[in-house]
């Protein structure tokens, strides 16, 4: 065993043996039991087992919890390398069998846990080839990584992990629990279809969509969705509107809420959750044409909403962005409704269009530093001046982005604004941190001039 090393204080010798684990860890996907399935059928399965593995973390320490969260996040990521994996794949086609066999849930468990191993040593590969991660050997087949001795970057981490101070506020990123709307009409609705709901076997059940309590829900949730999003609704997309967006997901989250609703009562009544009817399948021609009728957005508009988050559309990073995943023929597509129920949608729009219509995208991400700084005056106390962007007398200088002036103290405040999107991959760290460095030397060359 070694004391932890970064990559460019290290001997060859010492980064040929860590290449050799990074190469074993890149067969992960050889010999994996799913491609003994047929591709819909290994697609349907690794999605009902992250179900599964999401409804254990909420059995544990209920709905809500940090856990499930952090479970969630850990397995939305993985989730799309092994979806990726299986895309690539040469698996058998003819016509699934979506029986959750025990067969299949084994092949899927092994192939979820295996994903989600290569997904935690890419993310320390990455930082380790970018010296921004140590690594010590344990033996031939164990690493161990870490982040060498910084009090910020310990810090940093630690907050992005969710560790906060006690009692702390809930915010957006780190919400309190959740649960099914509390409405009286809702609650009646939810009775009467619950009374309708009709078991298919041991493991699923079936129930008619309800417009009624669907459009009280999409009411309820758009309304929701309006205090979140924070972006200008008359924002083009491409194709559509950030409103049209949020009338399109508060129907999708009303369909899936209610999925899960009924699934979880299902499980309290008879004791098995129905994992055979835990993953909503569709046709695409139906999910198309039954949130159109629900949200008020031309078919057009929502099947382009659709493809949006639909696996493939653009590089794979997350089932949080991408929920949508389609059948071989694309004809069907699947989807768990507990990522969209836990999803920052707004947010992961954007990140779409910045891959799939960037041009679009570019004039969204310049105005976000006149949004930024019309938020801090609007928020300043009273006796605080805010100004800015005021440019300096030498063209070759940084603009300075804003200015907060405090008469009574007579102390000024010069500020860079930046607009660090969060984070899904390793590597986006290192780019936010380039960004993060070039304000501060921007604000040093300002106040230095």
């Amino acid at each position: 065993m070694t004391s932890p090393v970064l990559k460019c204080q290290a001997s060859p010798q010492f980064i040929a043996k860590v290449q050799e684990i990074e190469d074993r860890c890149n067969t992960w996907a050889e010999n994996l039991a799913l491609a003994g399935f047929t591709h819909d059928t290994a697609v349907w399965g690794s999605l009902t087992q992250l179900v599964d593995l999401i409804e254990q973390q909420v059995g544990k320490f209920g709905h809500g919890s940090q856990q499930q969260r952090e479970a969630m996040i850990n397995l939305g990521r993985a989730g799309a390398l092994l979806l990726n994996t299986l895309r690539g794949t040469n698996l058998a086609v003819k016509e699934p069998l979506l029986r959750w066999t025990s067969e299949l849930r084994r092949a899927s468990n092994q192939a979820v846990l295996l994903a989600h191993n290569c997904e935690t040593f890419i993310s320390c590969f990455t930082m380790w080839h970018k010296n921004r991660y140590a690594v010590e050997v344990l033996s031939d087949a164990s690493l161990r990584f870490s982040v060498p001795v910084s009090l910020m970057d310990r810090r940093i981490q630690a907050y992005q992990q969710g560790r906060r101070v006690s009692n702390w506020p809930s915010t957006q990123d780190n919400p309190f629990e959740k649960a099914f709307v509390d409405n009286p009409d809702v609650n009646h609705l939810l009775l009467r279809l619950r009374k309708r709901v009709e078991l298919q076997g041991a493991l699923a059940m079936s129930y008619p969509d309800d417009g009624e309590l669907l459009s009280l829900l999409r009411n309820i949730h758009d309304a929701k969705l309006r205090a979140d999003f924070r972006r200008n609704p008359l924002l083009d997309l491409g194709g559509y509107k950030l409103e049209d967006f949020r009338r399109f997901f508060a129907v999708l989250t009303s369909l899936c809420a209610v999925h899960e609703y009924l699934c979880d009562d299902w499980f309290k009544r008879c004791g098995r959750y129905p994992f055979e009817t835990a993953v909503m399948v569709k046709p695409l021609s139906e999910w198309t044409h039954l949130i159109a009728g629900l949200c008020d957005v031309p078919e057009s508009q929502v099947r382009l909403m659709i493809a949006d988050l639909t696996f493939g559309a653009i590089k794979p990073l997350d089932i949080y962005i991408h929920p949508f995943v389609p059948s071989l023929d694309d004809e069907t597509l699947f989807l768990v409704p507990h990522f969209i129920l836990n999803s920052r949608a707004e947010e992961n729009i954007l990140r779409v269009c910045s891959y799939a219509r960037p041009d679009y995208y570019r004039p969204i991400a310049n105005a976000k530093e006149l949004e930024m700084r019309q938020r801090i005056k609007n928020d300043a106390p009273p006796g605080y001046t805010v100004v800015g962007p005021l440019k300096l007398p030498d063209p070759k200088l940084p603009d300075i982005d804003i200015v907060i002036m405090d008469g009574k103290s007579s102390v000024i405040l010069i500020g860079e604004l930046k607009w660090l999107r969060k984070v899904t991959r390793a590597i986006e760290h290192l780019n936010r941190d380039v960004e993060l460095d070039e304000g501060f030397d921007n604000l040093e060359t300002s106040v230095n001039s």
